[in-house]
Parts: C-alpha cells; structure tokens; sequence
C-alpha cells in the first residue's frame, strides 16, 4: 500500500500542470485546474483512479485512498485529463456539478 506522486515535466500551452500518482504500480494522472468561476485551483483526475480508491460498495479501499480522494475536487473521463484544454475540462465540471447553479 501506499502512493507516490511525481510531476511531469511535459506542458504545454492547452492544459495545466499534470502530475502522476502511483498505487499499487498503477500511474494515474493528477492535473491542477484553475476554476476561474470561482477563483480556486483545484485537483482533478480521471475516473479510473476515482475507481482505484473505492471497493464495489463505495467504500475506500485504504486510508491512502481517502487522503488521495480528498484531494481530488472533481474526476473527469479519463481521455480528458491529459488531452483536454483547461477551457474544455472546466466546462465539463461545471456541467457536472449539481451546485453550479445549472
């Protein structure tokens, strides 16, 4: 058990940092977003580790993966976080979030 992040070196000008985290030998991508809106930078990852850290029942699967999911605001499809543009990614978590006032 246990998890490692570790950043990328790679950007360019259509996303935000991305980072990498580890669990169990699996590396999931972990991107800072500014949400303009509301004027916070947030984490954000894609599903698939939203997936890693709860069991069947929802549950977590660790203490390690509640600390990881409380730093994770929003979970996005994972084809988006590294591909996504900032602009693209915020608009899909607005769209998502029941408290936006949609």
């Amino acid at each position: 058990n246990g998890y490692e992040i570790t950043s990328s070196d790679e950007m360019d000008n259509k996303c935000s940092l991305i980072d990498y985290l580890e669990i169990n030998g699996v590396s999931y991508p972990i991107r800072e977003l500014r949400l303009e809106e509301y004027e916070v930078t947030v984490k954000i990852s894609g599903e698939s580790l939203g997936s890693a850290v709860r069991d069947a029942e929802g549950n977590y699967t660790s203490r390690d993966a509640q600390l990881i999911d409380e730093l994770v605001f929003f979970y996005v499809p994972d084809d988006m976080i590294e591909s996504g543009t900032d602009e693209e990614v915020s608009e899909y978590i607005y769209d998502h979030l029941d408290w936006y006032g949609n």
